[in-house]
């Protein structure tokens, strides 16, 4: 009776202490997100030029731009409702970002600004993300190659005005049904022509639209980069030690 009592005893230890693991892990994450993103004025470079690049990736958190950052996946804001990254910023490869300036620079131009979803993930993010939806029209398949987002060329996008109010688009982003194929016809004048908008300046700066995703956009050179799993916070981490070893 008396071993019962203490194997159950056990289990139950176990089973609480599994519990505070698992809180503690979630709050470990909604801490990381607090680094430091350059976000003082002093602490910026002064251009993507001056911007270090690091495994051939740039923060573009580091220098001024005129673009609008709203990594979902940084927040709850997202269809998990969980907070997947551990830092809040957008990493892309540095010729990625060029394509992308470039592209803002014409939006500009006629009114508009590039707002960002996303753009790099590590993979293990990925996997995180298949296991959630595992429907590769939407999410690709981590064990088949991945997504361009783990290449840090990849970015989901919308457009706003300059006060930055977003454009009218066929759906929110991570709308996961036929709403967001490039086909449907469902969607109104005003909404389709947004869509069309965004997509022929993005072709033209060098990016490539995919079909079931109106807001998706991969570098056309995207079998030139590597699939990556460095962190979000790791990487700002590494900008900042060596941004102070050289003071």
């Amino acid at each position: 009776m008396n071993l019962i009592i203490s194997v159950f005893i056990i289990i139950i230890s176990l089973f609480l202490g599994g519990i505070n693991l698992i809180h503690n892990s979630a709050m470990d994450i909604n801490q990381k997100i607090i680094i430091n993103n350059f976000s003082d004025p002093k602490e910026l470079f002064s251009d993507s030029n001056s911007s270090p690049s690091i495994n051939g990736l740039k923060l573009l958190n580091s220098f001024p731009h005129k673009m609008i950052l709203d990594i979902r996946y940084a927040s709850k804001n997202n269809f998990t409702n969980e907070v997947l990254y551990d830092a809040d910023v957008c990493i892309l490869h540095e010729e990625t970002l060029k394509k992308l300036l470039n592209a803002q620079d014409e939006f500009l131009s006629l009114g508009y600004r590039i707002k960002i979803f996303d753009a790099y993930r590590p993979f293990y993010i990925q996997k995180n993300l298949w296991d959630i939806l595992p429907n590769s029209n939407y999410i690709a398949n981590p064990y088949t190659g991945g997504s361009n987002h783990n290449r840090a060329c990849a970015v989901d996008i919308t457009l706003t005005d300059l006060n930055g109010n977003e454009l009218d688009m066929p759906t929110g982003f991570d709308e996961f049904s036929e709403k967001a194929h490039r086909s449907y016809i469902g969607a109104n004048p005003t909404q389709i022509k947004n869509a069309e908008f965004l997509k022929n300046i993005m072709i033209k700066h060098g990016f490539k639209p995919i079909y079931t995703e109106w807001w998706h956009f991969d570098d056309i050179n995207h079998f030139n980069y590597p699939v990556m799993n460095i962190g979000l916070n790791e990487y700002v981490q590494i900008i900042n030690n060596n941004r102070k070893g050289g003071e």
